[in-house]
């Protein structure tokens, strides 16, 4: 599958401006409200920041 540079651009700028939800209270299960969120972020800025020809090669 190939993307424009232009779609991958899009997509880090739309990675980078996600609005986080509040971390879940402490004492509740991490997986409660699905994956955790500073895990979910990590995904998120490493995806928003990989070098388009990481991205190509990967999801070509």
């Amino acid at each position: 599958m190939r993307h424009s540079q232009a779609a991958l651009d899009d997509l880090r700028r739309r990675l980078r401006a996600t609005r986080w939800p509040e971390p879940a209270p402490p004492d509740e299960d991490a997986w409660a409200q699905g994956a955790p969120l500073d895990y979910t972020n990590l995904m998120a800025v490493a995806a928003a920041n990989r070098p388009s020809s990481t991205c190509r090669s990967r999801w070509s």
